[in-house]
C-alpha cells in the first residue's frame, strides 16, 4: 500500500518546501518505484481533485469553509439552507430567542414562545405555508348566538353574533364607522305644453303648438319621442338631438357620495307641433267634450351608480329613484286637455224679456253687451253670475239643456230665494226667477245650431247684484 512519510522523519511544524517520499513496497509494477515530492505540491493536488464534503468545501489555501459561507455573520443571526438549496447563509432570527419591543424599547427579550391573547387571530398563509398571518379581530366573549336588536352602522337588525365573530379590526371599524348605503338615481321626466289650455266652444276651429320633450337624468339617452292627439299619432322623432342642460349635471343625486354619475352628461329634449282641430261637441247626456294630448318616449338603459364605498351598484335595473334605470318604452308624459262646452248666457233689461225674447237675443248674439254675455265655461253647479250692481230691472240667463235644473238664487244672507214656477210678469207671489223653458238656439257664427237651452227669466223687476245660481 501507498506510503507518505517524511525523510528524515519530522515532526511539527511543517513547511510546505519539506520533501515527502512516496512508495509502494506491494507494487511489481517497476512504474510505482519510491518517488519525492512536496507538502505544497501535494496540497494542490487534493485542491484540485476533492472540491466538495457537502456542506464542507475547501477555501483559499489551506482552509476548509461551510459552503457559501463566510466569516462568522453578526450576532443572533444562524444558519438556514438558501432559497436554491446548493448552500449556506446566514439569516436575522434565532441567537437564543426573538425581542418584543414597543416603540424599539424592549418588553420581553429574550422570548422563545409568542402566546397571544383573545382579539388575536393566527393562520397560516394560504399561499406560502411557511409564513404565519396575524390579525386584530373582534372575538366575543358572549356564549350562545345572540342577535342585534337594532341598526347599528353598518351592521342590521338581528345579525347574528356567529356571522361576525372573528371578523378582523379593520372590517369591524370600517363596517361600523361606514355603513354601505347605496345610491339613489334621478328620474328621468317628460313634458308636454302648454300645460293649460282654455276651455273652447263647441264647434269652434282650435289651434295649438305643442311642444314634447324629455330630460335625460340617469337614465340613458332618447331613441324617439311622439306626440298624439286622442290616441292618434301625430308626429314621431327618432334619435332626437339632445342639448346639455345643468351643467351636465342629473337633476338630482349627483354627484353623491362624492361620486360623479356615470350618466353624465344630462340632456334636454325639445320637439315642436302645431295642430288644429274643431272642438267636438259633447256626446249623449255629457255636458262638455274632450281633446287629449299625449307624448310618448323610448330611452336606453343607464349605468350602474357607485355606493358609498365606491363599488357599483348591482341592483337589478328598474325605473324608480332606488335601482339602476332599465331602458323603457313608451314612457308617457303627463296628458294635456282642451275641454269644450256650450256657452251660458246671462243679461238684464230695462222691460220684461220672455224665454222667446231671451231666444232671439242669442241666436242674433255678435258680442257681449249689458243685454246678453256669453260664457264659455263649465255650468254644472253653482254659478256666479255678476248682474250689474243697482241695475233695476229685469234679469235672465241661459244654460245648456243637459246642465241640472238650477233650483235656487243667492245674494246675501237675507237677500236668496227659490227658482221656479212660471209666474207672469208683475205677479207679487212670484219667485225671483221662473223655472228654465227648454227652446233650441243656434250660434250666429255657425259653430253650432238647434241646440235646447234652459232659459230662466225673472217675471218682476229687481236691483241688480253677484248673484249665486245654485243647483
Amino acid at each position: 500500500m501507498p506510503i507518505i512519510t517524511t525523510y528524515p522523519f519530522k515532526k511539527a511544524p511543517l513547511d510546505k518546501k519539506d520533501e515527502i517520499v512516496l512508495s509502494d513496497a506491494l507494487s511489481s509494477d517497476p512504474n510505482f518505484k519510491t518517488k519525492t515530492t512536496d507538502l505544497d505540491q501535494l496540497m494542490k493536488y487534493v485542491q484540485s481533485n476533492i472540491t466538495t464534503i457537502e456542506p464542507i468545501s475547501l477555501g483559499t489555501g489551506n482552509s476548509i469553509q461551510l459552503t457559501g459561507i463566510s466569516g462568522f455573520g453578526t450576532a443572533g443571526q444562524v444558519l438556514a439552507v438558501n432559497q436554491a438549496e446548493d448552500a449556506l447563509e446566514y439569516i436575522d432570527g434565532g441567537g437564543g430567542g426573538v425581542s418584543l419591543q414597543k416603540n424599539t424599547v424592549d418588553t420581553v427579550d429574550p422570548a422563545n414562545t409568542i402566546n397571544y391573547q383573545n382579539g388575536v387571530k393566527v393562520e397560516q398563509d394560504p399561499v406560502t405555508a411557511t409564513t404565519a398571518n396575524i390579525n386584530i379581530v373582534y372575538e366575543s366573549t358572549l356564549t350562545g348566538d345572540p342577535a342585534t336588536v337594532e341598526k347599528v352602522g353598518g351592521f342590521e337588525a338581528n345579525t347574528l353574533l356567529s356571522s361576525i365573530n372573528e371578523n378582523t379590526n379593520s372590517l369591524m371599524w370600517d363596517t361600523l364607522l361606514f355603513p354601505t348605503v347605496l345610491p339613489d338615481y334621478s328620474i328621468s321626466t317628460r313634458s308636454l305644453s302648454p300645460t293649460s289650455i282654455p276651455a273652447k266652444e263647441v264647434g269652434v276651429g282650435v289651434g295649438v303648438n305643442l311642444v314634447y320633450g324629455a330630460i335625460k337624468n340617469d337614465a340613458g339617452v332618447y331613441t324617439r319621442l311622439q306626440v298624439s292627439r286622442d290616441g292618434t299619432e301625430l308626429a314621431s322623432v327618432s334619435n332626437p338631438a339632445g342639448t346639455i342642460v345643468n351643467a351636465g349635471l342629473m337633476q338630482a343625486f349627483d354627484p353623491q357620495f362624492t361620486f360623479a354619475s356615470p350618466n353624465r352628461a344630462n340632456q334636454s329634449y325639445s320637439e315642436n307641433y302645431s295642430d288644429t282641430f274643431t272642438m267636438p261637441a259633447p256626446t249623449g247626456n255629457n255636458t262638455s267634450s274632450t281633446v287629449s294630448y299625449t307624448s310618448k318616449g323610448d330611452y336606453d338603459e343607464g349605468l350602474a351608480k357607485k355606493d358609498s364605498k365606491g363599488v357599483d351598484d348591482t341592483r337589478t335595473p328598474g325605473n324608480g329613484v332606488n335601482k339602476p334605470q332599465a331602458a323603457r318604452n313608451n314612457f308617457s308624459s303627463a296628458t294635456r286637455t282642451v275641454t269644450g262646452y256650450y256657452p251660458y248666457f246671462y243679461g238684464q233689461s230695462a222691460t220684461y224679456q220672455s224665454p222667446s225674447a231671451v231666444q232671439a237675443l242669442i241666436n242674433a248674439w255678435a258680442a257681449n253687451t249689458s243685454s246678453l254675455n256669453k260664457v264659455v265655461a263649465n255650468s254644472v253647479g253653482d254659478i256666479s253670475i255678476p248682474f250689474t250692481n243697482n241695475f233695476g230691472g229685469y234679469f235672465y240667463f241661459a244654460f245648456y239643456d243637459k246642465v241640472p235644473d238650477k233650483t235656487s238664487w243667492f245674494k246675501t244672507t237675507l237677500n236668496a230665494g227659490d227658482i221656479g214656477g212660471s209666474f207672469s210678469p208683475g205677479d207679487p207671489a212670484a219667485n225671483l226667477f221662473n223655472a228654465g223653458i227648454t227652446l233650441a238656439v243656434s250660434s250666429l257664427p255657425g259653430f253650432w245650431s238647434n241646440i235646447d237651452y234652459k232659459i230662466y227669466v225673472a217675471p218682476n223687476v229687481s236691483v241688480g247684484a253677484t248673484t249665486i245660481i245654485k243647483q
